[in-house]
């Protein structure tokens, strides 16, 4: 299965992944300046946006991976935000040959008790 996705400019690669509580309308803003300068792809994750949830097994990561090999992206950067940034994450680490660079924004609540 393909996940949607959108592509746009040249140059470096960037890959935008959202957040979980979203699609990837999120990154509009980004979208509007990334690719002047970039080779830009956003999509929606499975279950979200675009994308519907398959009857099997899926993850996210491996679908970013599919999606970058089927692009031909070389040195992707990703960036990531919440459920994004994990995913950025996995896919460091389970494929760093695909990558150049990643940026997560994870916010880590911590809660104390009396």
């Amino acid at each position: 299965m393909t996940i949607w996705h959108e592509v746009a400019g040249s140059g470096p690669a960037v890959m935008m992944l959202h957040a979980g509580i979203c699609d990837s309308g999120m990154r509009d803003p980004q979208w509007r300046r990334f690719p002047a300068e970039h080779r830009t792809v956003r999509c929606d994750l499975r279950g979200f946006g675009r994308t519907p949830v398959p009857s099997r097994t899926y993850g996210h990561g491996a679908d970013a991976v599919e999606l970058i090999e089927s692009l031909g992206l070389q040195g992707c950067a990703l960036v990531g935000a919440s459920m994004g940034g994990l995913v950025a994450l996995d896919l460091a680490i389970a494929r760093p040959d695909l990558i150049s660079s990643r940026g997560a924004a994870v916010r880590l609540l911590l809660l104390h008790r009396q």
